[in-house]
């Protein structure tokens, strides 16, 4: 494919790819895809959350005197930690049928924490009878609350782990993009 630029738009394409480590060719498709593909917003939310990692490996190496994953274990560990949250911190797809159980998890959880926030001004001492500890009821409206949480999550994660044939299939198709494009 070949196309016409201005020279200020070939210049930022040029310092694009070079930041990238990038031919220009590779991130001018790259930003193609990016614009047909993420254009709805729908891979904003990733972007962002991938930028925090990088500014956290970033901040480590820093912090080791620009070592890297390969040179430090305390990055090494730093930067798991930072892809654990990253996977934490991504929303479940809603509009995926598969993840209907984990998005009404989600929903109810969300409502619980909302519910537990509102409750934090009137904590209360725990007054609980000797009967109600041993019967290991909850103290107040707030562990009640907290127990329901921890519910719910248990629940959130059996759900999730029935999605194994999607997770599988996004593994698989990820290995063979890396395949390509790893150095």
């Amino acid at each position: 494919m070949t196309t016409r630029i201005t020279p200020e738009t070939r210049r930022a394409l040029e310092l694009s790819s070079d930041e990238a480590g990038r031919s220009m060719s590779q991130q001018a498709e790259l930003l193609l895809i990016k614009a047909l593909h993420g254009s709805d917003g729908s891979l904003r939310h990733l972007e962002g959350v991938l930028e925090a990692v990088l500014t956290t490996a970033r901040r480590l190496s820093l912090a080791e005197h620009g070592a890297g994953t390969r040179d430090s274990a305390f990055v090494y560990f730093g930067v798991i930690k930072a892809l654990e949250w990253a996977q934490e911190a991504l929303p479940t797809p809603k509009d995926d049928t598969r993840f209907k159980e984990v998005v009404a998890l989600d929903e109810e959880m969300d409502r619980l924490r909302q519910l537990r926030e509102n409750q934090k001004v009137g904590r209360r001492l725990d007054a609980r009878t000797e009967e109600e500890r041993l019967a290991d009821l909850p103290s107040d409206e707030i562990e009640k609350l907290d127990r329901d949480l921890i519910a719910l999550f248990d629940r959130r994660q059996v759900a999730l782990a029935s999605i194994k044939f999607a997770k599988n299939h996004a593994d698989q198709a990820a290995r063979d993009v890396l395949s390509e494009v790893a150095p």
